[in-house]
């Protein structure tokens, strides 16, 4: 696996240690295509017994949901594909 598929797919396995007493599935909003993101999301679904739902969609689409959705939103990752849209993620 790539360096950067490893760290997504450690904090991933991570946030389910803390999560998946809570939840039986991690919901995944990305701005990754998803045929790159499937196979780590697939792969983390085997490691940990934790489903994933996915929503793909542009970083700013996917940042303009979360913030109608607020505290209502069923995301619990946002995946973007660099620093400067998780920052402005962040932001608002």
């Amino acid at each position: 696996m790539l360096f950067k598929t490893k760290i997504i797919l450690a904090l991933l396995v991570s946030f389910s240690a803390v999560s998946s007493a809570f939840a039986a599935e991690v919901n995944v909003y990305s701005s990754r295509k998803e045929h790159l993101i499937r196979p780590l999301l697939d792969a983390f679904t085997e490691e940990t017994g934790v489903e994933t739902k996915l929503v793909t969609d542009k970083a700013g689409k996917l940042i303009a949901r979360l913030s109608q959705e607020g505290e209502y939103t069923q995301a619990d990752v946002l995946i973007t594909v660099d620093a400067g849209n998780l920052g402005n993620a962040k932001a608002k």
